[in-house]
Order: structure tokens, then sequence, then C-alpha cells
């Protein structure tokens, strides 16, 4: 608790002192303030012309997911799994039984979102007498998830494998992802769901793949 308590304090100190300062070594740093990032966690305002239901649809469909793979992980450990496929016809299992099509709610919230914000920008471009560069569209959405998500993927195949150990974990670092090493380009061009699918890297990440090119259809379907 005493380490808790410093650690905040310490942000808020840090946040202070770079509170006035516009560098980018100070918005670095403070986005390793405790103090800030707790803030922005707890914070409840909605930011203007923000659409707040889907924080709901959002909320719901996280919890789902997470209760789907939480069955889904440990099913190849089960004592008795033919107790579980009893279960699966069962009216209070069906929420696990069907986890899958949780993921549809989020490619809905990317497309609507997609297209709220894209049909906003149209139309500030037409009041201003400008168009839209699509390119930059692209760019930003492109630039906005690749560096993180290649920074993710670099600990996934690089660290990951020494962190942990027990009866799920692979004997060998090399047997938890053994295509990384030759596909990882894949997953840098968003292509991974079809191409090689059998020899994918990060198999999780199929839904990145899937949503960047829904991105891109839907973005030329606007034009």
């Amino acid at each position: 608790m005493g380490t808790a308590l410093y650690t905040l304090w310490c942000g808020r100190i840090l946040t202070f002192n770079l509170s006035s300062s516009q560098g980018i070594i100070g918005r670095v740093l403070r986005c390793f303030s405790v103090y800030t990032n707790v803030r922005k966690l707890l914070n409840t305002k909605q930011a203007p012309g923000s659409i707040k239901c889907l924080h709901g649809i959002r909320f719901i469909s996280m919890t789902w997911v997470i209760l789907g793979h939480t069955y889904l992980v440990h099913r190849e450990g089960l004592d008795n799994r033919n107790r579980l496929g009893d279960e699966y016809p069962r009216f209070t299992f069906q929420a696990v039984n069907n986890a899958t099509i949780s993921v549809d709610s989020f490619f809905f919230l990317s497309g609507l979102l997609m297209s709220y914000l894209l049909l906003k920008q149209i139309q500030k471009s037409k009041e201003n007498g400008k168009s839209v560069s699509y390119g930059m569209v692209y760019f930003h959405r492109y630039w906005r998830l690749t560096p993180t998500y290649m920074f993710v993927l670099m600990l996934y195949v690089w660290v990951l494998p020494y962190t942990l150990s027990g009866p799920y974990w692979p004997s060998t670092p090399d047997r938890l992802d053994p295509y990384c090493r030759d596909s990882w380009w894949m997953n840098l061009l968003y292509i991974n769901n079809f191409v090689k699918g059998s020899e994918m890297c990060m198999d999780q990440t199929w839904y990145l793949a899937n949503d960047m090119q829904f991105f891109v259809i839907g973005v030329l379907s606007s034009t």
C-alpha cells in the first residue's frame, strides 16, 4: 500500500512539474504518470460529439469475449470434457456457447465509428471548399495502430516465452508460436488472416487484420 501511494505521489509530482512543458520529452514521460493515467481511467466526462450508448455495447462485448475465452483456453485441461459437452445445450450456457459471435459487435462499432467520423470529415471539408485526403485517412489509421502492434508482437516473440512456466506453457520458447519468425511481415501488412492462415503469427491478431481490411473497403465505398 505504501509503495502504491508513493508511486501515485511521484506521478503527481511528475505531472505537476511537466504540466507547463510542451516538449516531446515531457509528453512521453507524462504517459508513465500513475496520477495522470488513473485520472483518465476514472474520468466519466464525455467528449463533445461522442456517441454515449456505444460505451455500454463495448463493455458488454468485452466481458462476453473474456467469458468465452476463459472456457476456451482451459477446455483442454478439464478432467471430464464430456460434462462440458452436456452443458452446451443448456439455456444458461448460451452466453459461452455462442461467445464467438461477440466479435461481430466490435465490427459493428468499428464500421459505425468509421462512417460517422468520415462523414463529419467530408462535411467539414465541403464547408471549407476542400476535398478529403483519403491517403491521409489510411495513413492515420495505419500509423495509429501499427507501432504499438509491432511492439506487442516483439514482446510476444522475444520476451513472453521466457517469462512464464507451467503445465499449459510450451516446453521450449520456439513452440509458443513457431511461425512468427517467418511470417511476422504478414502482420505488418495486415494480411495474416488469409495469407498462409494455417501459419499465422500471433493468431489472435486475425481480428486486427480483418478490421483493417474492412476499413480499407469501407473508406473506398464512401468515395
